[in-house]
């Protein structure tokens, strides 16, 4: 059999093998390069091979890594042994010697890279070893007795309903990552996995435990008697793993010694309930995975200790509350990024108590995260967390039942927004996404929407921050040669008159009855162009332009302005009231701390003394 044919055969039957990785070991092994490739002919086949340990029928190959060194056990149920080894038959023995205590007999592969010298390397401190274990069935106590002190990677592939050996992990104190999986099955099955619950007490030094279960439509697997007993000792933890388990309920006290937990991954759990102090002792952790759950609510205090969150997810779940959520996130100072895809929420606004404000309320004024916060965050998500990523905050609430949107409830740090598939018709919008450099303040998505494309839209016609713009479908009657489609549309099909934005130095707010924009003590003497009501389907306006710098009231052709019917223009420098310059639906005018000195009879004759309702008028500190 030649070194093709065994790697293909390899690729086939392979259920278990054994890697061990020495980083910076390259180099005291480099002496051995020159006598390792004058001993070793990789295209002659040889039969001799300590035919007492295993049986050998093909060649040698032996190669030295560059930048790592690698020695690989693969092991697989079948009839007979085969080993590719070193020509020195005493270094397969070596290598032998340090395999894990396994019946050889079974049928074995070695494949031996850096083979010289390898009892050597095996010992130095340096060493990371990753085992990959895919028939637990083989695993005994003394399993690992070989390996007592090493910081080791381990995987463990569960493939039947067995109990781990009680003491396996025990020689391994000094085990650094873990990680207990299960692979899809294609027939029926129904699976349980016990762990003994002092399994881990001696893994003090382990960072990452993961475990990975893997549902299908046909397998089902799930992992029982989960709890505190089995993290009480793992002190050091910082990354936590218990995906697709479906262990249901998780005690209150199970997490109550992981002071040090940065991750925290509880994806796919069947969990229904939380308890509120689930996360009592979490105040480092910085992502937390609570996605793919049955959860209806999250308890009022169960992320009360966790301020140093940076990312939450709860994507696939039945959240129908969006107070519920506001009142667990709102002091969360680091939080950036929130998922929410696939509830049941129908708007982002509280009510209550937190009727004023949103899901976004909080990303308004966040804390900067620091480097250190920075570097532990790539590394969780294997991925470089930039600098830019201090100010930009990622909100995901696609696939919901919210009805309407207002992109002034997002007015804070640079974002992006995901509201696509939605039940929204209408999405207002009073001020520019586009900055005064040309990029854009944020990014959002609103494809997959029943979206009216009127005046109410007219802010995103040709808006470069809405993604996927060629997506956007109009859900009324728009011109055919637009295809139903936003971005082929002109502007004019949308709104008869020009779209405004609110003033820079104003606050525009849609409210139940009327629209608010407020610009006091914005030093203005002369009014800008003003949104008008309609752009967010209402029909009133409420100005306040107090303590200004006017002296007359503002021209009636001033965009937006006639559809004022409240006017606050007190603090100012007015001395007469020009009914020329009123709003002709006006309800309301405070005029008080102005220099007016008489009221003219074309004023009084139209707003006080007609036969509809008078008008509220304020006069105080007038001359």
């Amino acid at each position: 059999m030649n070194v093709q044919r065994l790697r293909a055969l390899v690729r086939l039957v392979l259920l278990f093998y054994f890697s061990v990785v020495a980083n910076g070991a390259s180099s005291t092994l480099s002496e051995a390069t020159n006598d390792v490739s004058k001993s070793v002919d990789t295209t002659r086949t040889t039969t001799t091979c300590h035919d007492d340990i295993c049986d050998c029928d093909f060649g040698l190959q032996c190669t030295l890594g560059a930048e790592s060194d690698t020695v690989l056990f693969n092991v697989y149920p079948s009839a007979a042994a085969t080993l590719e080894c070193v020509s020195d038959q005493m270094n397969a023995r070596l290598v032998i010697e340090q395999k894990p205590k396994a019946n050889i007999h079974a049928n074995s592969i070695f494949l031996m890279k850096n083979c010289t010298r390898i009892k050597t390397l095996l010992k130095r401190p340096n060493v990371m070893y990753y085992i990959n274990i895919k028939e637990d069935s083989i695993l005994t106590e003394d399993f690992f007795q070989p390996w007592h002190g090493i910081h080791s990677i381990i995987n463990i592939q569960m493939s039947s309903e067995r109990v781990l050996p009680a003491k396996l992990f025990h020689k391994l104190k000094n085990l650094r990552t873990l990680t207990i999986f299960t692979t899809p099955e294609s027939t029926p099955t129904r699976k349980a996995y016990i762990l003994p619950s002092h399994i881990f007490e001696t893994l003090v030094d382990l960072e990452t435990l993961a475990f990975d279960f893997t549902q299908t439509a046909n397998a089902r697997v799930t992992l029982q008697n989960l709890t505190t007993a089995h993290f009480r000792n793992l002190t050091a933890l910082k990354h936590l793993k218990l995906v697709e388990t479906r262990v249901g309920a998780l005690p209150a006290d199970i997490f109550s010694t992981l002071t040090q937990l940065e991750y925290l991954n509880l994806r796919a759990n069947n969990l229904q309930v939380l308890p509120s102090k689930l996360l009592d002792a979490q105040r480092k952790l910085l992502i937390l995975d609570l996605s793919e759950n049955v959860l209806e609510h999250l308890p009022a205090e169960l992320l009360k200790h966790t301020t140093a969150l940076y990312q939450l997810r709860l994507r696939d779940n039945r959240l129908h509350s969006v107070t519920n959520i506001i009142e667990n996130i709102r002091a969360l100072p680091y939080l950036h990024k929130l998922d929410l895809c696939s509830n049941s929420l129908e708007s982002v606004r509280g009510t209550g108590a937190y009727a004023n404000e949103t899901l976004m309320s909080g990303f308004k004024h966040k804390a900067k995260l620091s480097a250190r916060m920075l570097e532990k965050i790539s590394t969780i998500l294997g991925d470089n967390v930039e600098q830019e990523e201090n100010t930009k905050t990622h909100l995901d609430v696609s696939r919901n039942r919210i009805g309407a949107f207002d992109m002034s409830w997002f007015d804070g740090a640079p974002f992006y927004l995901n509201i696509s598939d939605n039940n929204i018709s209408n999405i207002y919008a009073l001020k520019p996404l586009l900055q005064k450099d040309s990029n854009c303040r944020g990014q959002i998505d609103i494809v997959g929407n029943p979206l009216v494309c009127d005046c109410k839209l007219a802010w995103a016609y040709n808006n470069s921050c809405i993604a996927n713009l060629d997506s956007v479908l109009c859900n009324n009657t728009v011109p055919t040669n637009s295809y139903g489609r936003l971005n082929y549309m002109h502007e004019d099909d949308l709104c008869a008159w020009p779209h405004a934005m609110c003033p820079h130095k104003c606050v525009c707010t849609a409210r139940a009855t009327s629209l608010q924009i407020t610009c006091a003590g914005a030093n203005m003497s002369a009014l800008p162009h003003l949104p008008r009501p309609e752009q967010v389907a209402l029909h009133t306006t409420e100005l306040d332009i107090s303590r200004n710098r006017f002296r007359t009231l503002p021209t009636l052709n001033t965009f937006g302005y006639a559809n004022v019917t409240h006017l606050n223009v007190s603090h100012n420098e007015i001395s007469e009231l020009d009914v020329a310059q009123l709003p002709p639906h006006l309800a309301l005018l405070d005029v008080r701390h102005n220099n007016l000195t008489h009221l003219s009879y074309d004023f009084l004759n139209a707003y006080i003394l007609r036969s509809e309702a008078p008008l509220q008028l304020y006069l105080a500190h007038n001359p």
